[in-house]
């Protein structure tokens, strides 16, 4: 029922806070999320829509994060600050952001939040001195997520119906619906409720 439901009253993200993951990708594996990048942007494109859902940004941003910054540091981790994602993929800070959701919500990637814990002295009321563990957030850690790699029942695998695919469902059943068309809406409703 989430795509029925105004964005804005959508449950929100949890929140993850970790180490960045570590996970390989070789060529083959990014050309396959581009390629998924690519095949969702053309399945859910609606009249009057220059690109799709991910628009140019999001797909430079995409870029970026794939080719330029997955696997730096040789360990398969991909953890840039927006600022340096914005840079390379020639857009503004804020258009990270939005781009970053959007990658999420297409089911290309996943994120957590990496911070780390420092150390400060200072001195308190009395003048002696102490210390305390203040946390800091440093940047998201990136997960690309293989379209091969993924269960037939996950809803990120494309399980989901898109819009469009759901109201010609929801037209077919209002008509003359078969079983296929209810089994598959119970699995798509099934896919968006887990």
């Amino acid at each position: 029922m989430q795509t029925f439901v105004p964005r804005h009253l959508r449950a929100r993200r949890e929140k993850i806070f970790g180490p960045a993951p570590s996970y390989r990708l070789d060529g083959n594996a990014k050309a396959r999320v581009w390629a998924a990048a690519s095949a969702f942007n053309r399945a859910n494109r609606v009249p009057r829509q220059h690109q799709g859902p991910l628009t140019w940004a999001s797909l430079r941003v995409l870029r970026a994060l794939l080719w330029r910054f997955h696997g730096a540091d040789g360990g398969g981790r991909c953890f840039p600050s927006y600022e340096r994602i914005a840079v390379a993929a020639k857009c503004c800070r804020d258009s990270v952001c939005v781009a970053i959701a959007a990658l999420e919500e297409a089911g290309l990637l996943t994120w957590v939040h990496r911070i780390t814990r420092v150390r400060h002295r200072e001195r308190d009321l009395f003048g002696h001195w102490g210390s305390e563990w203040r946390v800091h957030r440093t940047s998201n850690g990136y997960r690309f997520l293989d379209p091969l790699e993924r269960e037939p029942g996950d809803p990120k695998a494309g399980a989901l119906l898109s819009t469009i695919e759901r109201a010609a469902l929801v037209a077919r059943l209002d008509t003359r619906p078969s079983k296929a068309d209810w089994d598959l809406w119970n699995r798509d409703l099934e896919a968006r409720i887990a």
